[in-house]
């Protein structure tokens, strides 16, 4: 009898799908459909197995996405940084990473380094800060270490602070991940590793660098979010002739002047000035 129960059971293990194989059938069932709503569940189902087989199928999948592609690549980046990490799944998604390095593909080197950062401590990430060109990168890199909330965050904006670009758009374009990725990590604003590189993204603010308005305002604002808990930051805002009139200047009083008694003259328009206050 148990030998016959043993059969049974084993037939039975044998008839029965593995949640891979059913995982697989309704992706190619969901692919066939033309609505990108269920293709994207397709994909859903399958990375949730979090199989190297089906990273393969995916990775396929976001090299040749024909029907919205745009879209197709970001659900398909985002599941990527979900469902496989570890070092077998970094290796291809390396691979991907660097066979699709346009500026739409950024998001999947968000994902994509995620996954590589949880393998190596961000020593990947941060040889991209360094060495990279490419400021698109580099963005991604500092956005994926704080995401990751890895220890090498603060020697990346460091970096980044020291060779800061001279052209606004640059400038905005890392200013803005190093913003994100600072503001993920308040919890650590008082880690004696990480405060050195919230000290070179305070050290922005500096006259030299000639950051714009805007840029010295996003700045401020992150850093009273950072460091409104266990560090105290304070951020003023003040304005002169906030209304921006017209206010005259006194009368000539010269008698002798053709111009005696006109008003030549105004006072300076609008001024606004920013001031700031870190207490650590």
């Amino acid at each position: 009898m148990a030998a016959l129960a043993t059969a049974l059971a084993g037939q039975k293990e044998a008839k029965e799908p593995s949640s891979y194989d059913t995982a697989l059938a309704r992706y190619h069932e969901c692919m066939k459909r033309k609505a990108l709503t269920h293709q994207t569940e397709g994909r859903k189902v399958l990375a949730t197995t979090r199989r190297p087989e089906a990273l393969k199928i995916l990775i396929a999948d976001y090299a040749e996405a024909k029907a919205y592609p745009e879209y197709s690549r970001y659900t398909l980046a985002t599941l990527f940084g979900r469902n496989f990490d570890g070092a077998p799944c970094a290796v291809p998604l390396a691979a991907l990473r660097q066979a699709c390095s346009k500026p739409v593909d950024t998001w999947l080197w968000v994902n994509s380094l995620g996954s590589q950062i949880r393998a190596d401590s961000g020593e990947q990430a941060l040889a991209i800060v360094h060495d990279d060109k490419n400021l698109l990168h580099k963005a991604a890199a500092i956005v994926a270490l704080g995401q990751t909330r890895s220890a090498a965050l603060s020697p990346a904006i460091v970096t980044v602070c020291a060779g800061f670009p001279a052209r606004e758009a640059d400038r905005n374009l890392l200013l803005g991940a190093m913003s994100g990725a600072i503001l993920e990590n308040k919890s650590k604003a008082n880690d004696e590793q990480f405060r050195k590189g919230l000290v070179a993204y305070i050290g922005l603010l500096a006259p030299a660098v000639k950051l714009t308005a805007p840029a010295k305002l996003q700045i401020a604002r992150h850093l009273q979010w950072t460091l409104g808990g266990p560090a105290q930051f304070e951020f003023r805002i003040e304005a002169f002739n906030l209304l921006n009139r017209t206010n005259f200047r006194a009368p000539n009083g010269n008698r002798s002047a053709a111009g005696f008694g006109t008003i030549i003259a105004t006072n300076d328009p609008r001024q606004l000035q920013l001031g700031f206050k870190l207490l650590w």
